[in-house]
């Protein structure tokens, strides 16, 4: 009895010893398969993998096929390759369900006053602008200085002797001569005298969230505050009452 005889190109194909040049020949003589766009992907997937372990069962020599061992091998392999995918499918519909539960229950926040470090200070009506200095070796002497959009001094006060711990304060909005300062956002400065040594603590602004949204890239929650500014959940420190 004569055996089937492999296709030619499959069989040069295989003379190179690599799946991707078999796979190349099998997708040129596959007129219902479209050949991939330049440029594109070199790996396998799923069905690849399935058009090149069928046309090697087609293609084998029926007097010597192929030997029962590899063949199990070769479907464990599709096997786990169809889980991995699936696998991939499941987590990224958990990653997309537990971002929506995320950005719902964030949505309670909207209207609430948040506290995170790297915040403007946000004035608005006669609403005073409450901060926290962070000063763990507490200070000789504490300078507090309130710049404009336009990073021109409004309003500068010193503190005298602070003990280690957080400093609370509050900015009323006024400015050094007495006014009012108009609405907006502000940049509050603080410079701290502990040992003979200046520092610049860490401040801590509060601010009212107007929105919530997932941010394209690094797909993290972000808050939008009044005034425009945006911060990532994940650096808010209190909510406030």
């Amino acid at each position: 009895m004569s055996g089937i005889s492999p296709d030619p190109s499959v069989t040069a194909a295989a003379s190179k010893g690599t799946s991707s040049a078999i796979l190349a020949s099998l997708k040129s003589n596959d007129n219902t398969t479209t050949a991939p766009a330049a440029g594109g992907s070199k790996s396998m997937n799923e069905s690849d993998f399935l058009l090149l372990f069928t046309t090697q069962l087609k293609n084998q020599d029926p007097t010597k096929p192929t030997d029962n061992t590899a063949f199990v091998a070769q479907l464990a392999q599709f096997s786990q390759l169809e889980a991995t995918t699936n696998m991939s499918s499941s987590l990224s519909g958990l990653v997309s369900a537990m971002q929506g539960n995320g950005l719902m229950s964030a949505s309670s926040l909207i209207g609430q006053s948040v506290s995170a470090p790297g915040i403007p200070a946000v004035l608005s009506g006669s609403n005073p602008v409450p901060a926290s200095i962070s000063l763990p070796n507490g200070a000789s002497r504490v300078q507090i200085n309130i710049y404009d959009a336009l990073n021109t001094l409004v309003h500068s006060e010193a503190l005298g002797s602070q003990p280690p711990g957080t400093l609370a304060y509050a900015w009323d909005g006024k400015t050094n001569d007495g006014r009012t300062a108009p609405d907006g956002n502000y940049q509050m400065k603080v410079v701290a005298l502990a040992g003979g040594v200046s520092t610049t603590p860490a401040v801590t602004l509060a601010a009212q969230v107007a929105s919530v949204s997932i941010d394209p890239n690094s797909k993290a929650l972000t808050l939008t505050l009044k005034g425009g500014t945006t911060v990532p959940m994940s650096s808010v420190t209190s909510v406030n009452n």
